[in-house]
């Protein structure tokens, strides 16, 4: 969650304050998360901070994970049902121009070469 907080594109939310709220459904402890943005300022939050909630994310924390590391696509997550992100189309409309994601998402693993005698 500090990588997510970190890598998040301030410049292409609204202007004014954005919470953001994480729920991880496998999780028993911490599996509640709120990042909350005002004047480009970033914190992040495992108890409510009493504002209102303007993007919901809920999923497993693998999917999450597997998101964050460029491996499912947000698009794909959410059609598989894995993933589901409430809020209003200002914020959902483009949400990878400012959720952030892993370093090196973008750049994919080469293949293993192939073992002789397989």
């Amino acid at each position: 969650m500090s990588d997510i907080q970190r890598r998040l594109n301030t410049e292409k939310l609204p202007s004014g304050q954005t919470v953001i709220r994480f729920l991880f459904t496998d999780l028993e402890h911490y599996n509640e998360w709120w990042i909350k943005i005002q004047n480009n300022e970033v914190d992040l939050c495992t108890e409510n901070p009493g504002n209102e909630v303007d993007v919901y994310f809920t999923s497993d924390l693998r999917t999450m994970t597997e998101v964050w590391m460029g491996d499912l696509s947000i698009q794909q997550a959410r059609s598989d049902n894995r993933l589901k992100v409430v809020g209003s189309s200002v914020y959902l409309k483009d949400i990878r121009s400012w959720l952030g994601l892993y370093l090196l998402a973008d750049i994919r693993p080469s293949s293993l070469p192939q073992q002789r005698g397989s």
